[in-house]
């Protein structure tokens, strides 16, 4: 209510401009929030897989027909 109070009050000319800084100041908060989510070694979370050629239950590879 305080931020709808204040853009009310001031001039028509200098509260049309607080939108697009929340607007970008939100985009910006949340590019950072990426960027340092993605920067977490997700790769040391998944294990690595163990697959084995001669496995029955593997489906045929195109480099099994030389």
């Amino acid at each position: 209510m305080l931020a709808l109070n204040l853009l009310e009050e001031s001039g028509t000319g200098t509260g049309s401009i607080w939108i697009p800084v929340v607007i970008l100041g939100w985009f910006l908060v949340m590019t950072f929030v990426g960027w340092l989510v993605s920067r977490r070694n997700t790769t040391a979370a998944i294990p690595p897989q163990n697959i084995n050629a001669s496995d029955p239950d593997l489906p045929p590879s195109e480099f099994d027909n030389h």
